[in-house]
């Protein structure tokens, strides 16, 4: 356990561009966004949340983990199956602080924002997905399983690209994009995952749901990692 906890230290220590992407993000588009607002002072609009700046964070962890920190961690001598734990321990506790963060700025910053009159809403996702609407202890958790899933899947999709299956599922992806809108079964299809992932009214299925998909994402990622050719 203590190798696995010192790679997911190292992980975040070491992945210094998805930091500076996301960190670079927030600062020019959250709290920039609210101070020219206010100094501009605009009248009827509404304003992106600050903190849904943040949720680039564990995307870009997924992203640039495996493609930054793989290869640097084996010639450390680190053991692919350690590392393939040691991910998923960088990821759950960056998605759990981003969740948080958003929750707690919901009801404060954003909400005294629009009680003072300064903006007419704040543009949410945690509002725009529903989350809200069962308390703020349920949407930090449905926040942060979805946030998981987009990390599990970055993380699986960067570690596939450059072998077969990869570009198979590239293909996949494309086809089912291209496709979905006019075959009714594959749009069908798309509605229903989407809805069972965010939009579910039952907040606990939404979150089973996304860690389900998450740990079947996750599971494809070890397929390359055991590869001694990767």
């Amino acid at each position: 356990m203590d190798t696995i906890l010192g790679m997911a230290k190292i992980n975040w220590r070491h992945c210094r561009t998805a930091w500076l992407i996301a960190g670079i993000v927030f600062l020019v588009a959250g709290p920039a966004n609210y101070i020219v607002w206010l100094i501009l002072d605009f009248d009827d609009t509404s304003l992106v949340a600050m903190c849904n700046y943040l949720y680039l964070l564990p995307v870009c962890l997924g992203i640039f983990v495996p493609a930054q920190n793989f290869h640097k961690l084996m010639h450390l001598g680190g053991k692919r199956l350690d590392f393939f734990k040691s991910s998923l321990l960088t990821y759950v506790p960056v998605c759990a602080v981003v969740s948080l963060l958003s929750v707690v700025a919901n009801l404060t910053v954003d909400r005294w924002m629009v009680a003072s009159g300064e903006i007419d809403a704040a543009l949410d996702l945690l509002n725009a997905f529903e989350f809200m609407e069962h308390g703020a202890v349920i949407a930090f958790l449905q926040m942060t399983a979805f946030l998981i899933f987009a990390s599990c899947a970055a993380h699986t999709l960067t570690l596939i690209q450059g072998r077969w299956y990869g570009w198979v599922c590239d293909a996949m992806l494309v086809a089912f994009i291209c496709m979905f809108a006019p075959v009714k079964p594959l749009l069908d299809a798309m509605v229903w995952f989407w809805y069972m992932a965010i939009f579910h009214s039952m907040a606990a299925v939404q979150i089973l749901f996304c860690l389900a998909v998450s740990a079947a994402l996750y599971w494809v990622s070890s397929i390359p990692i055991r590869s001694r050719a990767f």
